[in-house]
């Protein structure tokens, strides 16, 4: 049985492909952006280890 790209399983795979690369697009800029400017987007957030201030 030969795949074609009109069987059911190419067309599924294609989808999940085109979906994972949009999603990889989509988490990995979002990831860069709050790692870069997460840190000054939280006001007034006391840093702490263990309870105690530092």
């Amino acid at each position: 049985m030969a795949s074609t790209d009109s069987t059911p399983d190419f067309r599924l795979a294609r989808a999940h492909g085109t979906v994972m690369v949009f999603s990889w697009m989509v988490f990995a800029s979002t990831g860069v952006l709050y790692a870069r400017y997460g840190r000054t987007v939280r006001i007034n957030e006391k840093k702490q280890i263990f309870g105690e201030d530092i």
